[in-house]
């Protein structure tokens, strides 16, 4: 019993450790364009007896909520509003999705990411243009000089809380979030640009409540090897 004990006392730990984690990983993207919030999910684990042995953490993907539109000094700025993903390159054949839309011009006139990655379809812009000469239209149209030159699409997936994250906040699909489509209805606003779904107090307060579930876990699981140790003792 007291083996059993230490081992749901350590789950315990692992457990809060893991959510602290999330946690401050979400407070320290508060000023990331368009991030999301990860979500974990914790479950009781039974023995074989059928008798409480501990806890899992489970990552059940990222949060489906839009941060706010927020005023932006980059007139190349886009947001999203309503739902859908950019599309951007990663390399031969692979698109990854983003809701940052903090856009520039590369020096080869391409519409790229802040990051760098170039915007599907591409766009490129005459040589000589300013980021305040393009115009970009709630429905994607770009425009410089009133002539159009491409068109932002949109897409969607059906389960955009299981699209899996790459480093700097580029999104994936996999088999749970389903394959992208085009979205036709969402709009899009010039100089604006999506915050992060991250609420500061409702994280300190996670953080706190983490914090101190993990003392709890770790008292506990010194009282479990105390009690293992007096058991031991107690066979010799």
């Amino acid at each position: 019993m007291a083996t059993e004990g230490l081992y749901a006392a350590a789950s315990g730990l692992t457990a809060q450790q893991a959510r602290m984690d999330a946690i401050a990983s979400d407070m320290a993207n508060l000023q990331t364009p368009a991030y999301r919030r990860e979500r974990l999910s914790f479950q009781e684990v039974m023995d074989a007896g059928g008798r409480a042995a501990g806890v899992a953490t489970t990552w059940t993907g990222l949060s489906v909520v839009d941060g706010e539109l927020q005023q932006s000094d980059n007139p190349l700025a886009v947001g999203i509003r309503g739902d859908g993903f950019f599309q951007v390159q990663l390399g031969p054949g692979r698109i990854g999705l983003t809701r940052a839309g903090d856009f520039q011009i590369d020096a080869r006139g391409s519409l790229v990411t802040g990051s760098g990655l170039r915007v599907v379809p591409p766009i490129t812009v005459p040589a000589g243009t300013k980021p305040t000469d393009v115009q970009i239209g709630p429905d994607g149209s770009v425009e410089v000089a009133g002539k159009k030159i491409g068109q932002i699409t949109l897409v969607r997936v059906p389960n955009p809380g299981a699209l899996d994250e790459l480093d700097g906040g580029v999104l994936v699909p996999t088999t749970g979030s389903g394959r992208p489509s085009v979205v036709t209805r969402s709009q899009l606003v010039q100089g604006s640009l999506e915050g992060s779904d991250v609420d500061m107090g409702e994280s300190l307060v996670g953080l706190i409540d983490a914090q101190r579930s993990f003392q709890l876990s770790s008292k506990a699981l010194q009282t479990q090897d105390q009690l293992l140790q007096i058991a031991n003792e107690l066979k010799q």
